[in-house]
């Protein structure tokens, strides 16, 4: 069904609905992973290094709509990847979760395959899906701004923390600079 470079033929979900469970063992997966990973400098990993320390669970369910050229794929990933905390700078894991469905329309010229406008919705003249790049893309679009260990947790201080416990910094954000020195 699903080929080891993570694509699925539409004519396969012409023929029967499907339902799979995927994980980082396989080998797709895991090239989604490596694909997604946050720069180094954010994460401290390389991104080959950060895809194996990754787990997720993906249930993937494929199904023809009413029309012959119309698909969907149900997706539900939840992940645990590592991540650097943004409070403290040391390494933690990170829980990512995400449920959604993606549509595809089939079209017969390229003309026809533009952007529909929904990000829900792919036109396309291709004869399967790449399920690498769309749970690639999925994991980059719920990366967080900031992660951090819940309060508490940290092993070192932050010195965010201590500057906005400050009474300086309350009343004027940009007090704590009055007494750098330029040279």
């Amino acid at each position: 069904m699903i080929t080891k470079d993570g694509t699925l033929a539409f004519k396969v979900l012409e023929k029967q609905e499907i339902e799979v469970d995927c994980d980082q063992s396989d080998r797709w997966v895991l090239g989604a992973l490596t694909d997604a990973a946050p720069d180094q400098y954010l994460c401290g990993l390389e991104s080959e290094i950060w895809a194996a320390q990754s787990k997720i669970q993906i249930h993937l369910k494929g199904s023809r709509l009413v029309s012959d050229n119309e698909f969907q794929v149900e997706v539900s990933l939840s992940a645990e990847v590592p991540n650097l905390c943004a409070r403290c700078g040391q390494p933690m894991m990170s829980t990512r979760a995400s449920d959604f469905i993606q549509y595809f329309q089939l079209v017969e010229d390229e003309a026809e395959a533009v952007d529909s406008g929904d990000a829900d919705l792919i036109y396309t003249t291709a004869a399967q899906i790449n399920l690498r790049d769309l749970i690639s893309e999925r994991l980059v679009l719920i990366e967080p701004m900031v992660e951090q260990h819940p309060e508490g947790i940290c092993q070192a201080p932050a010195l965010i923390d201590e500057v906005e416990k400050t009474p300086e910094a309350k009343s004027n954000p940009f007090g704590s600079l009055k007494g750098l020195k330029f040279d």
